[in-house]
């Protein structure tokens, strides 16, 4: 999958929106994927790391993580499940292990730029205007 980016860092789900966002900060990192006893469980977005108060635990703050993605599903089915889910990124996994994440502006790219593909002249003619 092509819009697939590296794993975003991991944080444990008992620390504090505080801990998480100076750990957002530092590794320039738009989301963290929670783990909580050796398993992902959620994933936290920039826009809620801010808008949480300092001592709130990151648990309570995330969106599970399920459902994945393969590597080899599709921008369409991503969009369709990150709408249906309301998530902010999904992850890729091949087994057990995750290799990737996708991002819901990720997607919205690709989708946009096979749009453009499609009808060139269109899109040509929206940028000359």
């Amino acid at each position: 999958m092509d819009l697939m980016g590296d794993p975003p860092p991991i944080v444990p789900a008992h620390l504090t929106m505080a801990a998480a966002r100076k750990i957002a900060r530092l590794k320039s990192a738009d989301l963290l994927l929670v783990e909580d006893s050796g398993q992902m469980v959620g994933v936290v977005d920039g826009y809620t790391l801010e808008a949480a108060a300092p001592n709130a635990m990151v648990s309570d703050g995330m969106k599970p993580v399920a459902p994945y993605l393969r590597p080899d599903n599709s921008a369409h089915r991503a969009r369709d499940l990150l709408a249906r889910h309301r998530l902010p990124a999904l992850l890729v996994t091949v087994g057990r292990f995750v290799i990737g994440v996708v991002s819901r502006a990720a997607v919205e790219r690709a989708l946009a730029g096979d749009r453009r593909a499609a009808h060139p002249a269109a899109h040509a003619h929206a940028w000359a205007a």
